[in-house]
């Protein structure tokens, strides 16, 4: 259904038919609902290999299915690199910047930055949901995206409702027994509204909740104090895709591949059984396997092996190939390959230029996140503006640091170069390990005052 088509709805029929289209809702996201569930359950290890078909239904004995963490190695790699430090954000103003940093502190923000991008490069999608607590202040919380549905505007692509549901229990009151159901929480721009799953139908929730430890009822509808959709979304690209979509094929050949060879190794299936003068029917077969003992009827009668040769070596190179192609079409990097490491022997700096493939894509992957916190603090500054100082998202920065090998004694022989040549504060500039370089100045100039140094030659 369509933003559209749900405010018709709700105009003709209230919201006593808003049980029929949260079903509604959840029915039309069903396809890419299971899609993310699947999408994540890959990264956690849940991949086809693991399914692989028997191809001799006669000879079971030997069976590999040997998974290779690829997925879970590009989600990791790209999740580390460019949300493995805390994002910075900065406001102009004092008063707004510390109530922006407090409520990072106040929802551990770092980490719940991290568990996002998992659950965004893995699935395709990360989604946040934001409340006031009961002492008063804006809170978040990331939601499973496959559980989380954002219903959007044609012409403003902003969120005109959202439905978060999950895993509920019921208890029977008399009983004491409780049932498993579904949960329904519908945000509209101003209140939340909650359903249980009553049979095939979404029943206002008129239950209790739980209030400072005592029983209370539950108020339904209930004002979220935001005045959007207290809901927001965050992805890694346009294409509606996970990190290793790319290489997914790649990936399942690479488990294939080496979980035949690994067959072919165990039980010598590059050999096979060559019998002349008798015959050998299925039930001698399967008994001369376990046995491993061959009775021959006949003295003109011989049995011997017809072997497949197949070289090591190719099976190498071919794995070799899959395996690079795997990072190439991923824009990751092989940290093992020797043609990264190189053996010990090449600098931090030539490495950084093998990463350039990754600095790229995670350029990408921050202007995307930086559009998702853009409307986060839309949603959050919307509840302080209420009550406290006003703040305008417009005006806030973010800063991603990334983790690159730092080269020390390039970055020495480059100032050592520059000096005398370039002004200080643009040499500083230049150096990667200096983030603030008015305060490396003023330390400079604190400690020249303190040891009574010269010049600038002295402070070099």
């Amino acid at each position: 259904m369509t933003s559209q088509e749900i405010v018709i709805k709700l105009q003709k029929g209230g919201d006593s038919i808003l049980g029929g289209i949260i079903a509604n809702v959840i029915k039309d996201s069903n396809s890419e609902l299971n899609r993310l569930q699947k999408n994540y359950d890959k990264y956690l290890g849940e991949v086809p290999i693991k399914s692989r078909p028997v191809i001799d239904k006669a000879d079971k004995s030997i069976h590999n299915k040997l998974a290779n963490d690829y997925r879970g190695d590009i989600v990791d790699q790209i999740k580390g690199f460019v949300f493995g430090e805390q994002i910075k954000v900065k406001y102009p103003d004092d008063v707004g910047s510390k109530l922006i940093q407090d409520f990072l502190i106040r929802c551990s923000m770092d980490s719940l930055d991290t568990e996002l991008a998992e659950r965004m490069l893995a699935t395709s999608k990360g989604t946040r949901l934001f409340f006031i607590d009961k002492g008063g202040e804006v809170r978040a919380t990331n939601t499973n995206p496959a559980e989380t549905i954002l219903v959007k505007n044609n012409t403003t692509n902003e969120a005109d409702y959202g439905l978060i549901f999950y895993t509920y229990y019921v208890v029977n009151p008399v009983s004491g027994r409780s049932k498993k159901t579904i949960r329904a929480e519908w945000y509209d721009k101003e209140n939340i509204h909650y359903f249980i799953k009553d049979g095939g139908k979404y029943i206002r929730d008129t239950g209790v909740v739980f209030e400072d430890g005592e029983l209370a009822e539950l108020q339904n509808p209930q004002p979220h104090m935001f005045k959007f959709v207290p809901i927001c979304e965050f992805v890694p690209n346009t294409r509606n895709q996970p990190a290793y979509y790319k290489a997914e094929s790649l990936i399942d050949g690479y488990d294939e591949a080496l979980s035949s060879w690994l067959d072919e190794v165990m039980e010598f299936r590059n050999a096979y059984l060559k019998a002349t003068g008798g015959e050998i029917d299925e039930k001698e077969r399967l008994a001369m396997r376990k046995s491993r003992v061959i009775n021959l009827p006949d003295t003109d009668a011989d049995i011997d092996f017809i072997t497949k040769d197949i070289s090591p070596d190719y099976i190498k190179g071919l794995l070799n190939i899959m395996d690079d192609n795997i990072y190439k079409s991923t824009k990751t990097v092989n940290m093992n390959s020797e043609k990264f490491s190189g053996g010990g022997a090449e600098s931090g700096e030539a490495r950084k230029w093998k990463l350039l493939q990754l600095v790229f894509e995670g350029i990408v992957i921050e202007k995307f996140f930086k559009k998702g916190l853009m409307m986060q603090y839309k949603i959050v500054s919307s509840a302080w503006n209420l009550v406290t100082t006003k703040v305008d998202p417009l005006k806030l920065e973010f800063e991603f640091v990334r983790t690159l090998p730092v080269d020390l004694l390039y970055a020495a022989e480059v100032m050592e170069k520059f000096w005398s040549r370039l002004p200080i504060n643009v040499i500083y500039a230049l150096m990667p390990f200096i983030d603030d370089v008015d305060k490396v100045l003023g330390d400079l100039k604190a400690e020249k005052e303190e040891f009574d140094l010269d010049d600038d030659e002295d402070l070099k």
